[in-house]
């Protein structure tokens, strides 16, 4: 009977042993694969290996400058730059960087992409031109000219018209409708975040009168209008862009710098990762925030304690 008891209990024990080194084997083979064949933990050593692969298979390339080495992401004509972010335990996120040329693709792909697209305007400001004098004189070396003609375009009514109906000045912008927008898929976070590209627009103004040739007189008959318009560029301003400026009524202003185009970084995470990060920069603010009562407070006290001092 002992005998044939040693005999299970030899036997239970060879089963828990074979099971343990399969349950350890699953769990130095399984990977959470981020993007392409990146995976969380990755080592530098894993990393170039695979590096190698994907150039090698045509779905990424490097680009060397100061000695950087920096990969891209291909997708037809389109290529974009990888950012990875390594720590001690080995690769933590892969994030495709300025993927404007991507987004239409995940908006295709993932039913939580949505945007908010509106028609804007580049107009800061239409209405009365402080410049306006409807007799001004246009001089340049004692030959002056007279400016005499009123045009209906003067009018605020036909201006407005004028400008707004002008798609030259305005543009289509789109919103993600949540920015970030997370993506869950399966044990990994797909984070877009759109970016704000400043555009600087040249300072410009937009006049109710616009220049003709039956608008300029010249008042001085001893000189030639063909020798006074080959004089004229000494002068600060042209004739036509003086007699806009001066017999204009109103006039439009060109916002100088305008938000208008918009990029995105993609970033791919474990959902660990990720709710990690986000529950210590909640840590983070509600520390902050009670740093700053608490230092209020100090501020508060010491102020009263101040006033019995003097």
């Amino acid at each position: 009977m002992k005998n044939k008891f040693t005999k299970y209990a030899f036997y239970l024990i060879l089963i828990l042993f074979i099971n343990s080194c399969k349950d350890n084997t699953e769990k130095q083979t399984y990977k959470n694969y981020l993007f392409l064949e990146f995976y969380e933990d990755m080592t530098h050593n894993d990393f170039d290996n695979i590096t190698k692969k994907l150039i090698s298979e045509n779905k990424i390339r490097y680009y060397i400058s100061n000695s950087s080495k920096t990969y891209y992401y291909k997708s037809g004509k389109c290529e974009v730059p990888l950012e990875f972010d390594f720590n001690s335990q080995g690769l933590r996120s892969v994030t495709l960087k300025n993927a404007r040329c991507l987004i239409d693709n995940y908006q295709k792909k993932y039913k939580q992409v949505n945007f908010e697209e509106k028609n804007v305007s580049l107009i800061s400001y239409l209405g009365y031109n402080e410049d306006f004098e409807p007799k001004s004189e246009y001089s340049n070396n004692g030959v002056a000219i007279l400016c005499n003609d009123i045009d209906i375009a003067n009018w605020l009514d036909e201006f407005k018209n004028k400008i707004n109906s002008n798609p030259k000045y305005k543009i289509d912008v789109r919103n993600l409708s949540n920015n970030p927008t997370l993506i869950r898929k399966e044990k990994i976070i797909i984070e877009i975040k759109e970016n704000r590209e400043k555009m600087d627009l040249p300072e410009s103004s937009l006049y109710s009168i616009s220049h003709t040739g039956k608008s300029i007189r010249l008042i001085n008959n001893n000189i030639s209008e063909e020798d006074y318009m080959n004089n004229f560029l000494s002068h600060k301003e042209k004739p036509e862009d003086f007699y806009k400026r001066t017999r204009s009524r109103y006039k439009a202003q060109i916002k100088n710098k305008f938000y208008y185009r918009y990029n995105y970084d993609i970033k791919y995470q474990t959902t660990w990762n990720y709710d990690n990060k986000t529950q210590r920069l909640k840590n983070l603010k509600i520390h902050r925030k009670e740093e700053n009562i608490e230092f209020k407070n100090k501020q508060n006290k010491r102020e009263n304690s101040s006033y019995e001092e003097i």
